[in-house]
């Protein structure tokens, strides 16, 4: 049950992506609480959900959807509360059996998602996740089956990636546009980048220029501070905004919400390309500043650290999600003590005492957003990436030289030796806007697993991952797992 003056928009909105193994109720409270719009639930495979029992939880106070068959049976496929502003994302091949799934939960969802980014290996043998974006049909049927089922009022949406040609992009959004959809979240990569790769604004730009202006389309993709909201807004046109490094490094970042209507402002008046020419003329005069302004202020990471332990105790998120999700969030101080203690936590109270290490201690205490452990660099098959106006802010790369480019390749092909190459310049170089020195190789996770897969098929093959995550594991039960190094 919802308010029934509880609005509900895809227009100037910051939303949570989907991540797996992140998006626990805890972490969604968390960033709710930061202001986020709306929050997505981790990806939830179809099967997992159709096959649970719904079952109200009096002593948390939540809504639990928990495992029906022999292997999992009392397992937590997913966890909710009345009025929580959650989106529900399933992973899914066919339509009767997203349509099963989402029949189970959608009373207690605020909207349904079908997952069709995802490349990593166990959703596309399953016909799931990017699967779908070479299968127009199949997609169309997925759509339309939940459009025709679901009630009138239950918002659909999915979420998908660039293809590698600008008009392959633009005819699948179409397609997915008229199967009655609410908004298109497009993730500004494509099926073969890695997380470190620039996602495209400028391919965005084009795509929400081309698509109808009655279809909210949600850019993700390298937003990671306060001050990339209106900038991304500006070049893209971009009806919201959807963050996953971005909020998993300091979910306060949601508190940056009413830059939005500045940026929608400045967009609708001339339209993207004007707005992105601006923002671009504005970006060439102006001095880049040596640390980031102070737009709104926000927590440290040690408060939210400590708040997403609080959250997880008190709705009885499991100790490795909570360790794993804490470890991601302090990215970059894999050697660092507080970072140590909790990974090798083994109870809640061994949580609470790496969180207090970490109130004690100057790295984690450093005014929020101080610090961004994302270092990017372009796609090595797309060297004009560099000079394009879109990506004019960026901090170029070390061994980048006006004129240099490159090698130019198929998409797909040879992106290992192509950037492997440059891999000094990578590590430890100042990431694109801290000015910080001697971060690592991002590890975040974003699509990299679904609720639901066996150990075995949750270790995927790295080149598979969507965001990188630990090299060895899925589980951060293996407590020598160091998450601070990157797989790639």
């Amino acid at each position: 049950m919802h308010d029934a003056d509880d609005t509900w928009s895809y227009r100037n909105a910051m939303i949570l992506a989907p991540m797996v193994r992140i998006n626990s109720l805890a972490f969604r409270t968390l960033c709710a609480e930061q202001g986020a719009s709306m929050v997505y639930s981790e990806e939830i495979v179809d099967r997992c959900l159709s096959e649970s029992k719904r079952v109200v939880n009096a002593a948390l106070g939540t809504v639990d959807f928990e495992s029906n068959n022999e292997r999992g049976g009392g397992r937590v496929v997913f966890r909710t509360t009345p009025n929580e502003r959650v989106v529900l994302q399933l992973g899914t091949a066919s339509g009767p059996a997203a349509l099963l799934a989402a029949q189970v939960a959608a009373a207690d969802v605020r909207a349904i998602d079908i997952n069709m980014g995802c490349p990593v290996k166990f959703s596309v043998q399953g016909g799931m996740g990017s699967a779908l974006l070479s299968q127009p049909e199949r997609i169309r049927d997925i759509l339309t089956t939940l459009r025709r089922n679901l009630p009138a009022s239950m918002p659909l949406t999915c979420k998908i990636r660039l293809l590698d040609a600008t008009q392959e992009t633009i005819e699948l959004a179409k397609l997915i546009e008229s199967c009655g959809v609410s908004a298109l979240a497009v993730h500004a990569r494509r099926r073969h980048d890695r997380p470190r790769h620039w996602a495209q604004w400028d391919q965005f730009a084009i795509l929400r220029e081309t698509l109808p202006r009655s279809l909210p389309v949600i850019l993700n993709g390298d937003v990671f501070a306060p001050e990339d909201v209106p900038r991304a807004l500006a070049i893209t046109g971009a009806d919201s905004l959807m963050l996953a490094r971005g909020a998993l490094w300091n979910p306060s970042i949601f508190r940056s919400s009413s830059l939005l209507v500045d940026g929608w402002d400045v967009t609708r008046a001339g339209g993207a390309a004007a707005a992105a020419a601006a923002a671009v003329a504005a970006a060439a005069t102006a001095a880049p500043p040596a640390a980031p302004p102070t737009i709104h202020t926000m927590l440290t990471q040690a408060e939210c650290v400590k708040r997403y332990f609080e959250l997880g105790e008190a709705t009885q998120c499991p100790l490795g999600n909570l360790k794993y999700t804490a470890m991601l969030m302090l990215e970059g101080a894999g050697k660092l003590e507080p970072f140590r203690l909790i990974q090798s936590a083994k109870t809640l109270a061994d949580l609470h005492a790496a969180a207090a290490a970490c109130a004690a201690h100057p790295h984690f205490t450093q005014p929020g957003g101080a610090f961004c452990p994302a270092i990017l660099e372009p796609p090595p098959d797309l060297p004009a990436a560099i000079e394009l106006t879109a990506n004019s802010w960026r901090r170029k790369p070390n061994w980048w030289k006006p004129g240099a480019s490159l090698p130019t390749l198929k998409p797909g092909e040879g992106r290992y030796k192509a950037t492997k190459q440059h891999a000094k310049d990578v590590v430890g170089r100042p990431d694109h806007w801290s000015g910080a020195e001697g971060a690592p190789v991002p590890v975040a996770a974003d699509e990299a697993e679904a609720v639901g897969r066996s150990d075995a098929a949750a270790v995927a093959e790295p080149e598979d991952l969507d965001e990188q995550r630990p090299a060895k594991c899925s589980r951060v039960e293996a407590d020598s797992t160091d998450v601070s190094r990157g797989v790639g």
